[in-house]
């Protein structure tokens, strides 16, 4: 509610305001407290609507899950009404909590979490989540709304420690400072710039399926987001490796003799200062593609079957350096190379930075799509790159 009112106070351009609420349907009184924004907007001359989340619920991970659901069905909102961006409420609060259960879940020993959350964030590949607020404590926000007069409603599941931010919420040390926090992103961001600069110099890929790197004199720090970049794009993962895996990874790479090894589905074979890295040929299946259907291929090509009739099968060629698809007409016999053949489209995604991509990680994001030959990710309120993205 504070955020609203401060950014329909702020609006000296005449921009059209959109207001969202996503009533997750998990509680009966959700529907009147979108009511309740929704006759304040009225007021002020901002569009609201209200986003139902209509799938089933899953039985755990509740919050995760309407988490994911909330910001599928923002974007969509945001793409139907031509957003540059969209606005959350979240405070210093928040962003303290979330460092403090990011740092308990950190696999890398590294601090990443100690940076917080972005004040830009990019999902989906179409949509910035804007947090001006992060340096705003919850209660200076709450002053602000009684000196406003303005009335909010609490989320009952705010008071729930089942779920862990309210746990963390009720009996974690909460010391980190502001200062703090900036800290840790400037040193992220500063490794994310080191690294993309090597990827840039170093790297080099054929249609994005096998990558060669040479290994010259760096930081420590440096070659690790590098390596740990590349194994997660090439093997199409997203989760974070281990403290252990890259270390050795790291050992991999300055080691004098040759050698291989695997890592999250990706084969490395060092030969003197250049490392080969591919696809490993496991964890495929054969996949049916329906006419006109689009789908989102091993982690690393969206590919669509542009036939208006027919279905198509996919699998990978594992005899290939990186395991290409190969894709055949349903009931034909003869396979071809995907990235070949008439009927179908291929365009390569990484699937590290398309679901989300923390400003944090904006330059090393750019540095590998410029390496795949796609598009790079851009900042919001840049109107004409903002709609190549989109299309």
């Amino acid at each position: 509610m504070a955020a609203l009112n401060l950014i329909s106070n702020a609006n000296s351009q005449n921009r059209d305001i959109h207001c969202f609420t996503v009533d997750h349907q998990l509680r009966d009184e959700a529907k009147l407290e979108a009511q309740f924004v929704a006759d304040f907007c009225a007021g002020r001359n901002i569009k609201h609507r209200t986003l139902m989340w209509d799938e089933d619920k899953p039985s755990t991970g509740i919050q995760n899950a309407a988490r994911w659901a909330r910001y599928d069905l923002l974007s969509r909102a945001c793409k139907e009404v031509g957003a540059v961006g969209l606005v959350t409420g979240h405070n210093l609060d928040d962003q303290i909590e979330t460092i403090m259960m990011r740092t308990l879940r950190d696999k890398t020993g590294e601090g990443i979490g100690l940076s917080g959350m972005a004040s830009a964030a990019l999902f989906f590949n179409s949509m910035w989540v804007l947090r001006p607020f992060l340096g705003a404590r919850k209660q200076a926000l709450k002053d602000y709304l009684l000196s406003e007069s303005i009335d909010w409603v609490e989320d009952p599941s705010n008071q729930n420690e089942t779920f862990e931010r309210v746990r963390i919420r009720n009996h974690a040390d909460q010391s980190v400072t502001v200062d703090e926090i900036e800290r840790y992103g400037r040193a992220r961001k500063t490794i994310n710039a080191l690294a993309a600069n090597y990827i840039g110099k170093y790297c080099t890929t054929d249609n994005g399926l096998a990558f060669e790197l040479n290994v010259v004199d760096a930081e420590k720090r440096t070659l690790e987001k590098v390596l740990e970049t590349l194994v997660h794009v090439i093997g199409g993962r997203d989760r974070s490796l281990g403290r252990a895996d890259i270390e050795a990874l790291h050992g991999f790479a300055t080691a004098k003799a040759n050698k291989r090894m695997t890592m999250g589905r990706v084969v490395l074979n060092k030969s003197g200062s250049k490392i080969q890295l591919d696809r490993e040929n496991r964890g495929f299946s054969e996949q049916t593609i329906r006419a006109g259907e689009e789908i989102r291929w091993d982690g690393r090509f969206l590919i669509k079957n542009t036939e208006a009739e027919m279905d198509i099968i996919i699998r990978q060629d594992g005899e290939q350096n990186g395991c290409p698809p190969l894709v055949k007409i349903s009931g034909d016999e003869e396979w071809v190379f995907a990235h070949k053949c008439g009927f179908v489209s291929v365009r390569p995604i990484i699937n590290k930075y398309d679901q989300v991509l923390s400003e944090f990680d904006l330059e090393l994001a750019n540095s590998v799509a410029e390496l795949l030959g796609r598009s790079v990710y851009c900042l919001p309120f840049d109107n004409s790159k903002m709609q190549i993205q989109r299309d």
